[in-house]
């Protein structure tokens, strides 16, 4: 009986020191390669940690690899819950700028028509 328990716990060490310095590395290995692929690497020398908060240089990338993925026919995006904050005139923005920012959304496909115009309408009802 003591020459199973002390194997046991030989084969349960050797075990975790595989996984520990063999099997451990490599995945993180493996990891870190997919996401400088994807571009979400924390930089030279820098660790991400899952669940910190991207910064806006990796979200632009996110986004632009997103829409390219869109339009080649390789992924659906539903957007929920989108409030567009298009500046007022209170806060400096014009009718005209806020007019153009409003239909390049509507040409790149971010809103839909019925939403342009019911903006719009909102926009030309302030003036």
């Amino acid at each position: 009986m003591s020459a199973i328990g002390v194997s046991f716990l030989i084969y349960a060490a050797v075990l975790f020191l595989l996984l520990q310095f063999v099997v451990r590395p490599l995945v993180a290995r493996r990891l870190r390669r997919k996401m400088e692929m994807l571009g979400l690497s924390g930089g030279a020398g820098q660790r991400t940690r899952p669940g910190t908060p991207a910064t806006p240089a990796g979200l632009g990338g996110i986004i632009a690899r997103v829409q390219e993925a869109v339009q080649r026919g390789e992924a659906e995006v539903r957007v929920r819950n989108v409030s567009l904050d298009l500046g007022g005139e209170e806060a400096g923005g014009d009718i005209a700028a806020r007019l153009a920012q409003l239909k390049a959304l509507r040409d790149r496909g971010l809103i839909t028509a019925q939403d342009y115009e019911a903006k719009k309408a909102e926009i030309l009802a302030g003036l």
